[in-house]
């Protein structure tokens, strides 16, 4: 199960109990997502920088490079998220990796749904 919010992808569901959920967030290093940029369907494998601001790719798809300002969502490849839910924006680009701002800002989380994949 996804978590979402109005901006875009928060994490993912790892623990339920009958009162709550433990939400493991995107920018944790132990997540990873697979996403495509909108413009040209660039697939790539993001994971959490662990800095609580930035996502990082570990994997690109034929070494294509995205550009700087693609729109990143939810491939739905993995079948872990639904397909195109709202990622980020390529801030940087490095030689054989780039680094995505989420659009979540995620020190000012006031609510969340919890939505599953088809």
């Amino acid at each position: 199960m996804s978590a979402i919010n109005e901006r875009g992808l928060i994490g993912k569901v790892v623990q339920t109990t009958s009162s709550n959920s433990r939400v493991l967030l995107l920018t944790d290093p132990n997540m990873s997502v697979s996403v495509k940029t909108i413009s040209d369907g660039v697939f790539s494998l993001l994971s959490g920088l662990g800095d609580g601001k930035f996502l990082v790719s570990t994997f690109v798809k034929d070494n294509k490079m995205p550009k700087i300002g693609d729109i990143v969502v939810t491939s739905g490849t993995a079948q872990i998220f639904p397909v195109d839910l709202l990622v980020g924006k390529i801030a940087k680009i490095e030689k054989d990796r780039f680094f995505v701002l989420p659009f979540v800002d995620f020190k000012n989380i006031d609510y969340l749904q919890i939505v599953t994949s088809k």
